[in-house]
């Protein structure tokens, strides 16, 4: 380029320069109109793309034209203007202000569009939306100029995969695109979009296993209000005249390796090999499903039957689950047996039996019979398992011996804990622990349960002792961390929870669970001789854990349910195993066999779903159950802990000793199958 450029300003948004001496070259137009060569107005302008807006003047400030021409360019080399026979011009180059440098514009860089991107690197200079770096948007346009367009648009829409065809697409594997693609739909909210009958416009259907609204919620397929068990699902009915079927009752879990829990039925005073010997009907889930008529099924048709050992042992006073303590995969069972003589008399037995059993069997013959150490310890009076107490990796099973004590310690009570690798006959002394009361009466053993109570993975024991202290009846629920072994006492409890008030007989029954979801195992104790009267209407705690502390009175605890009426007996039996709404929280169960609501005695249980807090009363249960008929006493005992029908809820089973249905406090057991989705 002839001439120099003696300085270049910036003048607002104009970048101007004045050149001198400009020698004349061949033109592409000419500034002020002339033609040719001529000298004062010849402008020849050398752009790569395309000129720039620009105006020449005479340098006395003569003016002359204004050239309009495309503003696309990169960048550009001045040409030269012609100054034969005139004095120095002044060219002034027009183009938007970008904020570059005086360089930068003699260069010749513009940013047409005002973006911030030069036209070298701008894939359309005339459209701001346009340049490297933008927001990709839904308009046809390569926004980012990376040679596609609409791609990952920030304002586009998310489309899901319909592969079931419902209208509703699969929440997990959503796209983002600015058009809906065939077989993509806009709402992602299909629990599971291989089924067409689930999605959120379907209608639930209870016990189908599918969550058919897709909206999680169990509780609108829980069982709620009241049902006469008359109504039951299942009525099991025993036949044999006082033999009091359903005195004890237990979901045991799958004993025969058919996919369903069996249901132990304890007749304690069956006559069955003497009177009173009693036993245990083993109620397969098969017969529960194919044995029953009408909602009927009669106990003599179960083939699989444990018999007492002689005349006066009352064999299934207590049953229960023991866990699987061989580890073979089978559910194994311990039974009762309070007034067996093997120690002496009423020293009492239990007897550990191994899944599978079948037939007929005398409960002396089964896999181990645990003796009584004492006449009179009455050994057996309350029989449970399935935790690990001791550390070693397997079930063990706890027997109750509420009369154990010498004259100095009279019904102290004891629970032993006994590995479930004892086979055969063997004493109740050689026990990896022996937990005793500490005082005359205590009675510890009255009832038992286990559950991490202290969260540091190793379950832990709870006790009831039902008549402590001597004379005044409060009762009390005794707590060991485990793992446990030795022979200690309640006075070296870690903590102990004492009665409310006089005979209220606390500790009659107890559970362990957490009914809070908190991952502490939280205590249920059951007082059915508390009253604020004169007639018990019963009580039930729940005590919150982790229960680090000494204790303390039940008047303290988290939740406390009373009875409705007077003799209700509220707490005679209770539960606390399985969480019907699967939201953490174990739900508690609980029995009143002296309710009247259905009729005088005609007993009564009920559910509280977890997690209860504060004051309340029976009546404020979520779902409750009635007895049929006068003096039947539902609710001797309750059991919620396994499925009996293989839908994969928990069912309840309510034992109802004085029943009449079949013979003359024969018993009856009532199932009530539980609901879920």
């Amino acid at each position: 380029m002839h001439g120099q450029v003696p300085r270049m300003k910036r003048l607002g948004k104009v970048w101007w320069a004045r050149f001198h001496r400009m020698g004349p070259r061949s033109g592409v137009g000419y500034a002020d109109g002339a033609r040719g060569n001529d000298p004062c107005g010849g402008l020849v302008a050398t752009m790569k793309r395309a000129l720039p807006w620009f105006q020449l003047k005479h340098q006395k400030g003569r003016p002359s034209a204004l050239v309009p021409v495309p503003a696309r360019w990169v960048w550009f080399l001045l040409g030269s203007v012609g100054a034969t026979g005139c004095k120095s011009y002044k060219t002034e180059l027009v183009w938007p202000d970008t904020g570059a440098s005086a360089t930068t514009a003699m260069a010749g860089e513009v940013d047409n569009d005002l973006d911030g991107h030069p036209a070298e690197t701008d894939c359309d200079d005339n459209d701001p939306s346009m340049h490297p770096g933008a927001d990709e948007v839904c308009d046809g346009k390569d926004n980012d100029c990376d040679g596609t367009f609409d791609e990952d648009a920030v304002d586009a829409n998310t489309y899901y995969p319909d592969t079931d065809l419902d209208n509703y697409g699969d929440p997990d594997a959503g796209i983002q695109a600015c058009e809906r693609a065939a077989g993509f739909v806009a709402e992602g909210t299909d629990c599971d979009d291989s089924n067409p009958d689930v999605n959120p416009g379907e209608e639930e259907i209870c016990n189908d296993s599918l969550d058919n609204d897709c909206n999680a919620d169990i509780t609108e397929c829980l069982r709620t209000g009241q049902l006469g068990l008359g109504d039951a699902d299942l009525v099991l009915v025993g036949p044999n005249g006082n033999g009091q079927a359903g005195f004890d009752v237990s979901i045991v879990g799958d004993m025969d390796g058919d996919g369903l829990a069996e249901l132990a039925v304890g007749e304690w005073r069956g006559d069955a090999r003497g009177t009173d010997a009693g036993g245990v009907y083993l109620v397969s889930g098969t017969f529960l499903q194919t044995g029953v008529v009408s909602g009927v099924g009669q106990l003599s048709n179960i083939t699989d039957f444990l018999e007492g050992t002689g005349t006066g042992h009352n064999a299934g006073n207590s049953v229960a689950s023991a866990g699987d303590v061989n580890g073979d995969g089978y559910a194994d069972l311990v039974v009762g047996a309070f007034h067996a003589k093997g120690g002496g008399n009423d020293s009492g037995e239990a007897y550990i039996v191994l899944g599978p059993s079948t037939g007929t069997r005398i409960l002396t013959d089964v896999d181990s019979r645990l003796i009584g150490e004492y006449a009179y310890d009455f050994a057996g009076a309350w029989v449970s398992g399935g935790a690990d107490l001791t550390g070693d990796g397997r079930d063990d099973v706890l027997v109750g011996a509420t009369g154990y004590g010498d004259d100095s310690l009279q019904a102290q009570g004891a629970l032993y804990v006994v590995e479930g690798t004892v086979a055969g006959s063997a004493n109740l002394s050689g026990a990896t622990a022996v937990l005793e009361g500490a005082e005359r009466y205590d009675r510890i053993g009255t009832s038992a349960s286990a559950a991490d109570l202290n969260a540091d993975g190793v379950a832990d024991l709870v006790a009831g002792g039902e008549t402590a202290p001597e004379g005044d009846g409060l009762g009390h629920a005794v707590v060991w961390f485990g793992p446990v072994s030795g022979r200690i006492t309640s006075a070296d409890a870690d903590a102990v929870f004492v009665g409310e008030v006089a005979l209220s007989n606390a500790g009659h029954a107890v559970a362990a669970g957490d009914v809070n979801g908190d991952g502490y195992g939280d205590l249920v104790v059951g007082a059915p001789g508390y009253t604020t009267g004169s007639s018990p209407e019963g009580a039930v705690y729940v005590v919150y854990g982790p229960h680090s502390g000494s204790g303390g009175s039940l008047a303290s605890a988290s939740a406390r349910i009373i009875g409705d009426d007077a003799g209700d007996e509220l707490g005679w039996s209770v539960a606390a195993d399985a969480d019907m709404t699967g939201d953490g929280c174990v739900d508690v169960w609980i029995t009143a066999p002296g309710n009247d609501q259905a009729a005088s005695n005609a007993g009564a249980a009920a559910v509280f779903y977890g997690p209860v807090s504060g004051a309340m009363s029976f009546s404020s249960g979520d779902f409750r159950v009635f007895g049929e008929a006068t003096e039947d006493a539902a609710g001797d005992a309750i059991s919620a802990s396994g499925d009996l029908n293989g839908d994969s809820v928990a069912d309840m089973v309510i034992g109802s000793a004085n029943n009449d249905r079949g013979a003359t406090s024969g018993g009856a057991v009532y199932v009530v199958f539980g609901t879920g989705l």
